[in-house]
């Protein structure tokens, strides 16, 4: 955002002294969005300040609950500070994560089958690009939306996705004490892109701000997944 880049640029020119006033100012404009407070945390947490990171979420939560990115921040933030009742609430793998078994698709014969044709269609896409630097992909491809035709096999992607998402509401119940669970869509449209890593190929860690529910799904995996206890890791 444009206070970010305010920021970096206060970094280049020696005036780092200036950068906390700036964001001071900032939100004691009461902001329309909540890019300000997200972005005063973020530079909080990168000078290892957790604490007030942590205060400047709160603060701005008030105003703008259901932020993704603010959410991310605090969660973060409190993990950071030692806060275990927020970061528990926040970070609840156990409650808010969950693997979902699949079928093959209609059409496909076998799982195996759609796996080695989703590899393939994804390999040959069009948009696919090496590291664009507006997305998180490090020393690997990246496609753009693969929700366009000709599709292929990616629509028996959205039909997996679909029903994995029906499933997971099923067991998630709307909860309004909970940020994530109070806010349940009754009707979601999907965005589905595909990344290919090399070795040492990695994402850098990110956030989907745009989205209520994110997951993943590997169509093909080196034979080192299996070899080495943290080959292939993914890290929330």
């Amino acid at each position: 955002g444009v206070l970010a880049g305010c920021a970096d640029a206060l970094t280049r020119a020696g005036r780092e002294a200036e950068i906390i006033g700036m964001f001071e100012a900032a939100i004691a404009t009461q902001p329309v969005s909540p890019e300000p407070y997200a972005a005063f945390a973020r530079r909080y947490l990168e000078t290892g300040q957790p604490g007030p990171a942590l205060a400047v979420t709160s603060q701005g939560l008030a105003r703008f609950p259901a932020d993704t990115a603010l959410l991310a921040a605090q969660a973060v933030a409190a993990a950071a500070a030692g806060d275990t009742e927020i970061a528990g609430i926040l970070l609840d793998f156990n409650r808010l994560m969950a693997r979902i078994d699949v079928a093959a698709p209609t059409g496909w014969k076998s799982v195996a089958a759609f796996n080695a044709a989703l590899a393939g269609h994804v390999r040959n896409h069009p948009s696919i690009e090496f590291a664009p630097p507006e997305h998180a992909t490090r020393d690997g491809y990246h496609t753009g939306e693969l929700l366009l035709e000709p599709m292929g096999p990616i629509a028996g992607l959205e039909e997996l996705i679909r029903s994995a998402v029906d499933k997971y509401r099923d067991v998630h119940p709307r909860d309004p004490a909970h940020p994530f669970l109070a806010r349940i869509p009754d009707r979601f449209g999907l965005n589905i892109w595909s990344i290919i890593l090399q070795q040492a190929g990695h994402q850098v860690p990110h956030i989907h701000s745009a989205a209520w529910l994110s997951g993943v799904y590997y169509p093909q995996l080196p034979p080192v997944i299996g070899e080495d206890d943290h080959a292939g890791w993914i890290e929330f």
